[in-house]
Parts: structure tokens; C-alpha cells; sequence
């Protein structure tokens, strides 16, 4: 009969094409379109999008009559150091999904009640 699906937390209709994001942050595409199924016949069932979405977890997804949007939180896999005393100009790494290469990003530091944002 087919596989069976998780559990939708949303699903958002364009024109000609519907989209959804399972309780695991995986997404689905179906109907007629090019996006998860690459065609443009019609596509009856959902169809997971594994196509550029890189071990993302998605958790929101918006779409209008011709376009569709998946939002991917930053997920962080890594952080180093990621203990013990640092000071000024200590090189931070961070390993993660959903990261952009801009000069706009900032980084917030949290310990107890203090908080520090930086560029």
C-alpha cells in the first residue's frame, strides 16, 4: 500500500503543488512542480525532499500561488573551545547548519545573568 508518513506538524498549498513538514523536520512535496520530485507530471503521493537540504532539520515552511520557502534553523554541531577560561581575541569555531557567510553575524555569550553580544 505504500509507506507510511510521520506525523505533519504543517502543510502549506500553492497553486498547483502542496508542501509539508513532518514532526521530524523533514519535508514533503506533491502535486505538480519541480521542487522534491524534479517533474512536472503530477506527483499524487508525498515525495521526501532529500535534494540540497544537507542533514537540516526544517521548522517552518511558507508558500504562495508560485513559491515555496522551507526555514532551517542554525544547528550547531560543534562549538570549540568549548570549555575553560578565553580571552580577548580567542579564535571561536562553530560547526553547524543554517550558517551564513555575512559580516552582519552576531554571537550572543550567555553564563548566569551575564550576556555579552558580539560581531
Amino acid at each position: 500500500m505504500g509507506n507510511i508518513l510521520p506525523q505533519i506538524e504543517k502543510a502549506v498549498c500553492g497553486y498547483y503543488s502542496t508542501y509539508a513538514i513532518d514532526i521530524f523536520g523533514s519535508i514533503y512535496s506533491w502535486g505538480k512542480g519541480y521542487i522534491g520530485h524534479k517533474n512536472l507530471t503530477m506527483e499524487d503521493l508525498p515525495r521526501k525532499i532529500e535534494l540540497n537540504t544537507e542533514n537540516r532539520l526544517f521548522s517552518d515552511v511558507f508558500c504562495n500561488k508560485n513559491v515555496v520557502g522551507f526555514y532551517a534553523p542554525v544547528r550547531v554541531y560543534s562549538l570549540s573551545p568549548n570549555c575553560g577560561p578565553s580571552h580577548g581575541g580567542t579564535l571561536l569555531s562553530i560547526i553547524g547548519t543554517g550558517f551564513v557567510d555575512s559580516e552582519n553575524i552576531r554571537v550572543r555569550f550567555t553564563y548566569g545573568d551575564f550576556n555579552q553580544e558580539a560581531s
